[in-house]
């Protein structure tokens, strides 16, 4: 069995992508930060719920970026959806950096100001797993809900056990983001690893598949399709790759990872 891709979206430092029949018949979009209304700059600039969507969530503008680039995503994956079981979809979360970010800020607040000095605000954000929870809420998704974190392939493994639990039959549907907010406390960090913040999201369907299908997950090596590393870095390395073999219609097996780590699905 395979999974149907219906709809797909990416936040990155040059703009949005968006994927899916609702965008139009070329399937697919994109557009650069100061067509959305954001100044122009460098890299990804201070969201703003209104670049994503019409209606945007009142609760947007007091999140974390790690929840706001989270819920962009998949504002724009699920734009013009119509979900019509929102109590069974699943949601998987990924991110390697989770919400270090936020924990760190945290923590200077206990540390200049001990307890009473500490900050409720960014407390209730120091949970890796907060993104999944205000997207459940914008969308009134009850669903099963689960968190992956794998390094480089965190966005990927993410998308892969969305896709198995389709493919088993263990929900009608999922949607898979992958996150990262990048920071000065990520730079402190000894790792092998850098990037930039961004965000992605795949809305997946037992049924329908406007862009792909997808299916067969595995883990560890396997012959396919090697995708490069891209420049987003951290848990969202290989997301870039994998929208290119998407968008070319790429027919066969793509793997993203090396050895033992790697992670790789059959696209259709």
């Amino acid at each position: 069995m395979t999974v149907g891709l219906v709809s797909y979206a990416r936040i990155s430092a040059r703009g949005i992508v968006q994927g899916g029949p609702s965008v139009g018949a070329s399937l697919w979009r994109e557009a650069s930060w100061p067509e959305l209304g954001a100044p122009s700059g460098e890299g990804i600039p201070a969201l703003k719920g209104r670049y994503f969507s019409a209606t945007p969530s009142p609760r947007f503008g007091r999140m974390d970026e790690l929840c706001k680039l989270a819920l962009a995503a998949a504002e724009l994956c699920l734009a013009k959806v119509s979900i019509t079981r929102p109590e069974d979809l699943a949601l998987v979360g990924g991110s390697m950096l989770g919400c270090l970010e936020v924990d760190g800020l945290y923590h200077d607040t206990l540390l200049k100001g001990g307890p009473q000095g500490a900050s409720p605000a960014l407390f209730v954000y120091t949970l890796p797993s907060m993104f999944l929870g205000e997207i459940a809420i914008r969308f009134g998704l009850r669903g099963r809900t689960s968190l992956i974190s794998t390094g480089a392939t965190s966005a990927v493994a993410a998308l892969a056990n969305a896709v198995r639990l389709v493919e088993r039959g263990r929900a009608p549907g999922a949607l898979a983001v992958g996150v990262e907010a990048v920071g000065a406390f990520a730079g402190e960090l000894d790792l092998h690893v850098r990037g930039t913040s961004g965000a992605s999201a795949w809305l997946l369907s037992a049924e329908d598949g406007g862009l792909a299908r997808m299916g067969d997950v595995r883990y560890g090596v396997a012959a396919g399709r090697t995708l490069a590393a891209g420049p987003e870095g951290y848990g969202l390395t290989y997301v870039a790759a994998l929208e290119q073999a998407l968008r070319e219609r790429h027919v066969g097996r793509v793997v993203c990872g090396e050895g033992m780590q790697a992670v790789s699905l059959a696209l259709e």
